[in-house]
């Protein structure tokens, strides 16, 4: 008689009105925005992300600057590996033509020596060669990245005062590549708009994303200093301005911690100085694609829990050493929200994986 009522009877069923209430846990966040500077986990930066940076051999010194902008941002904030950028720039140096020695010593942005590492002048053949370099690195997995920074005209991208690549020989550029993953593709020159429709058009990637400044038939804008269009792109990009201040907007609408595509070229067309020249264009294949693409290193499933589980084996082998039965308050804090994650997460897991285990048998792990 003097145990609770469920205890005696196990088919009654009472309410307690003394029990917590039922609190909805927000979806944890399993990785944020990273800070790649402080990262030391190789197989976070050893990928294959390439980018190809350009910039003709008669660029102005505001050229060679949006250059030197997206190269920090790829080495810097989203991790590339440094022998995976590719620039081709000037004559070969980091020069222009209205600036050279020590008019090149420093980059705008903050006062320092120019990071980027020049491969090879900015010519018609080394912008294929190098094109074919990259494919032979890349598999279905891949990303390229390119942009091209300097003078434009009607017939296409400049290379010097007689020679440019035209559209359609960009498309052929395009056709020699290996098929590959994705492709992203950005343009400051003047008309570079005429070269969406070919990018798309012979693109070997499975996912092609394409933005430029101004349509085919406009000239974009310039300044003393970086050109209008490529520096917002960047900016929104680094969610922070070339000069290191934080922006009064950001990007990242979504708020998931990456840039897409999509949005770095929404902020471009929205935060661009210019607009009296420029005016963006944007196009991806499949259409609406580059909402999901990113330039960030992402780690599939598998990388990450392993990694979790090899730091909790760790752990466990410490445990005979560990002094005290319980752990000390801060840790044992720290603990019970990192059970609190897993247990979210293992929930979330096999909710995904029970409807696909009704349907077919479940592959073996590997890349998510």
């Amino acid at each position: 008689a003097m145990f609770p009522p469920e205890v005696a009877d196990p088919g009654i069923e009472l309410e307690h009105f003394h029990a917590p209430l039922l609190e909805t846990v927000r979806r944890p966040v399993v990785y944020q925005q990273i800070d790649w500077t402080r990262l030391h986990l190789p197989w976070w930066r050893d990928d294959n992300r390439f980018a190809l940076l350009f910039t003709s051999q008669i660029s102005n010194r505001r050229h060679v600057e949006d250059l030197e902008f997206a190269y920090r941002i790829l080495r810097n904030k989203l991790g590339f590996p440094a022998d995976h950028i590719y620039v081709l720039c000037y004559d070969g140096t980091i020069g222009a033509t209205d600036a050279s020695g020590s008019g090149m010593s420093t980059w705008v942005g903050d006062g320092t020596a120019y990071q980027m590492q020049v491969n090879d002048s900015a010519t018609k053949a080394h912008l294929q060669d190098t094109l074919t370099a990259i494919s032979d690195r890349m598999d279905d997995d891949s990303l390229l990245f390119v942009h091209t920074n300097n003078h434009g005209a009607t017939s296409g991208l400049c290379v010097d005062n007689s020679t440019v690549v035209t559209p359609d020989e960009w498309g052929t550029m395009l056709d020699g590549m290996r098929s590959f993953g994705t492709l992203v593709v950005t343009m400051e020159q003047c008309y570079s708009g005429a070269f969406l429709q070919p990018t798309l058009d012979h693109s070997t990637a499975a996912r092609t994303s394409f933005a430029a400044a101004v349509p085919a038939d406009k000239v974009s804008a310039g300044a003393t200093h970086f050109d209008p269009w490529a520096l917002a792109w960047f900016e929104g990009l680094n969610d922070a301005s070339a000069y290191g201040a934080s922006l009064a907007h950001h990007a990242d609408v979504d708020h998931s911690g990456r840039i897409s595509m999509v949005e770095a070229f929404n902020y471009s067309d929205q935060y661009d100085t210019d607009t009296s020249y420029d005016d963006p264009v944007y196009g991806d294949k499949p259409f609406a694609c580059g909402a999901s693409i990113y330039l960030n290193r992402v780690p599939s499933w598998w990388e990450v829990l392993r990694e979790l589980i090899e730091r909790y084996r760790l752990i466990e082998k410490q445990f005979p050493h560990i002094p005290g039965p319980d752990p000390q308050p801060d840790w044992a804090a720290e603990l019970m929200a990192h059970l609190e994650v897993a247990d979210q997460l293992a929930q979330r897991v096999e909710a995904v994986v029970a409807p696909a285990d009704t349907k077919a048998p479940r592959a073996t792990a590997g890349r998510a």
